[in-house]
């Protein structure tokens, strides 16, 4: 489903969670109104990837199990390996900026942009094998047997979410001082979004498409 191309009454449907953030836009709560039409009017630089992103998080606690191997793949591939691709390079050039403009601050995250760097390096090749060897497995041969494969992307899964719980401890929970540039409020803002996604992303895979090997 493409989600931003759905009205906004079934955007709610699936993220009754999205209203108070839709309300606080001043964004209308007609029915018939498309959710990417109703965005674009606000003059909010993150509010698309904000609703992508609390469409993923509900989509993450549905009930996949009547779910095929094949549309699960398609979904994981398409709302967390694209969009980690984009998310973390997106990230790395905010880190640069903060780490450039807050030099020498006390609670500027040095070495964010390095750990960012090494994250996007090792999440792209962990995707690549999960798309061109484990994935395939579940669509096409679901009966074979692929735990070498399986246990290799979990061991990966764990590097993953070490590396982004240091990130967490490095920004203090994705907390920006005070006085902190938009920068800063931006880069922690979306930090925070891939902690959560990559929370999901492995809870989809370990929890639920792997389990059915």
């Amino acid at each position: 489903m493409d989600i931003l191309h759905s009205t906004l009454s079934e955007y709610l449907a699936i993220v009754p969670s999205a209203k108070q953030y839709l309300t606080s836009l001043g964004i209308e709560m007609q029915d018939d109104t498309q959710l990417l039409s109703a965005l674009q009017k606000v003059n909010k630089q993150d509010c698309i990837p904000r609703c992508e992103f609390l469409y993923r998080r509900a989509m993450a606690e549905r009930d996949w199990s009547a779910i095929s191997n094949k549309d699960l793949v398609r979904y994981i591939i398409r709302n967390y390996h694209d969009v980690h691709r984009q998310q973390v390079a997106t990230l790395i050039d905010l880190a640069r900026k903060v780490e450039a403009i807050h030099f020498g601050e006390p609670d500027c995250p040095t070495g964010i942009t390095k750990a960012l760097k090494k994250i996007y390096s090792d999440l792209d090749i962990h995707m690549l094998k999960e798309e061109r060897t484990v994935f395939p497995h579940f669509i096409n041969s679901p009966h074979t047997n692929c735990d070498e494969q399986i246990k290799n992307a979990q061991h990966d899964h764990e590097d993953h979410l070490t590396a982004i719980h240091s990130i967490k401890a490095l920004t203090k929970t994705f907390s920006p001082p005070a006085k902190a540039s938009h920068y800063w409020l931006d880069l922690y803002e979306q930090l925070e979004m891939l902690y959560l996604d990559l929370t999901d992303h492995t809870y989809l895979e370990d929890s639920v498409l792997f389990m059915r090997s």
